[in-house]
């Protein structure tokens, strides 16, 4: 009541009417109710009329708006109160989890196989119709890289051997989700520790071994042992043989002259005609 009769007032509207709204009790929110024909009978003069509902409006509307802004803050208060409260159940809930694993004797993981790619020289996945894919098993805590290395073999190289050939022409490693080497040393529950993962991925790496690269054919480890032979036990036998038969020999030979059953074999005394 007291901000209308203020306006009233600076409006210079009498006492006399001020003091009949003030008996009638009508303030700014019984006027907002008013006809302009109702507000007549205190209010003779148009002007003070409109003036009147424009200050009541406004003064509705501010009122509006600070209910408004307080209904705000109460819920943006509630929000964070809710996700703080959130968040620590999740902390709460992941602690306990944690909590749980580090009492369990195995954990799960996940292993993939990466091949060495000769072309573009990197280490790529091998798809599951491939014979490779992400297995899950689970392992003791305690287990380290040896042990993830030999089940992992078990898994991709069933038998010993899969598409690309016997488990024997590689060679193999273990590398982590970030596909960097292993530590021999880390165990299973380490790693878990360290990364606070939920479950650790690893990939077990293949390349082609040096050896394989050399393998010598079959036929051609029978004619080393027919010329190691001929050269040990009847040297003189050399001359006798055809040199279709020796220069055959001698190519073979030459192709695996990193073996070391030729370290005692020389050509130098071969005939020239050979």
């Amino acid at each position: 009541m007291g901000d209308l009769i203020e306006f009233l007032k600076q409006r210079e509207v009498s006492e006399e009417i001020i003091q009949t709204l003030e008996n009638e009790k009508i303030d700014a929110s019984v006027i907002s109710l008013m006809t302009d024909e109702e507000l007549k009978t205190y209010l003779p003069s148009y002007g003070d009329r409109l003036a009147v509902f424009g200050f009541c409006r406004r003064r509705g509307s501010s009122r509006k708006s600070a209910l408004f802004e307080r209904l705000k803050s109460k819920l943006s208060k509630r929000k964070l109160s809710e996700e703080d409260g959130s968040s620590t159940r999740q902390e709460e809930h992941s602690q306990t989890t944690h909590k749980r694993n580090a009492l369990k004797r195995n954990r799960k993981i996940e292993i993939g196989w990466m091949h060495y790619d000769e072309d573009t020289e990197v280490f790529k996945q091998v798809r599951a119709r491939r014979g490779g894919g992400t297995r899950k098993i689970d392992i003791c805590k305690d287990a380290k890289k040896r042990d993830i290395l030999q089940v992992a073999t078990g898994l991709f190289f069933p038998d010993g051997g899969n598409i690309q050939g016997p488990l024997t022409d590689f060679d193999c490693d273990l590398k982590d989700y970030q596909e960097m080497i292993v530590d021999d040393a880390l165990t299973v529950g380490e790693l878990y520790h360290v990364t606070k993962l939920n479950i650790l991925r690893f990939y077990l790496t293949t390349k082609k071994n040096k050896m394989t690269a050399f393998r010598v054919p079959a036929q051609v480890c029978i004619h080393l042992q027919k010329l190691k032979r001929v050269l040990k036990t009847k040297p003189l036998l050399l001359l006798s043989l055809q040199s279709k038969h020796l220069l055959h020999l001698k190519q073979s030979a030459m192709m695996c002259h990193t073996l070391k059953t030729l370290q005692t074999i020389t050509f130098h005394n071969l005939p020239r005609s050979l």
